[in-house]
């Protein structure tokens, strides 16, 4: 008797873990940016790093496309405003063009090669800066990002239901804002 309750008190165990498990089933990200410094010369360029983080229990595919100038498929949209609220400039970080994803064979065989997979409690991050045309005037400024991916947008159905269909882990796909951060432009 005493070994049949410990088999179904592990059983129960087991079960309610599996359940727990499961329950989270959509990514759970973060995006964290932060200055390089806080006090900048007016015509200085503005340095910042960020970073995307798995705050989840389950992975996530991540598009890597954090590193070049001006993003259509997945990127860090970063944006400056001054005190009054205003945006100054803009950029936006990521890949130039996006893949042929209508064309691809196998867009699943794609997103396991070229995406990262984001597993709990691992980041990915980048270092960049705020390009402006004109000279910031002296005075604080506030810097935010938004991640985004546009990939189920550039997809065929087909693509999509294959993508959710085979892949073990959800695609990131949803935009994260970022937390704010104010810098100082001196002189």
């Amino acid at each position: 008797m005493k070994l049949h309750c410990h088999i179904l008190v592990f059983f129960v165990m087991a079960l309610v873990e599996s359940m727990s498990a499961g329950a989270q089933t959509t990514p759970r990200p973060a995006l964290t940016i932060s200055p390089k410094q806080h006090v900048y010369r007016s015509g200085e360029r503005i340095a910042f790093e960020y970073r995307i983080e798995n705050n989840g229990k389950i992975p996530f595919y991540l598009n890597p496309s954090l590193e070049q100038v001006s993003g259509m498929d997945a990127g860090v949209r970063v944006m400056l405003f001054d005190e009054q609220g205003r945006r100054v400039g803009g950029q936006i970080v990521g890949d130039t063009f996006p893949p042929d994803y209508k064309n691809m064979t196998d867009i699943v065989e794609y997103v396991q090669g070229k995406w990262f997979l984001l597993r709990p409690n691992m980041f990915y991050g980048a270092s960049s800066y705020y390009p402006t045309v004109n000279k910031l005037t002296p005075g604080k400024y506030r810097l935010t990002a938004t991640y985004f991916s546009n990939i189920l947008y550039f997809a065929q159905a087909s693509q999509r239901q294959e993508l959710s269909k085979r892949l073990r882990y959800p695609l990131m796909v949803d935009t994260v804002d970022s937390n704010e951060i104010w810098i100082r432009v001196s002189e």
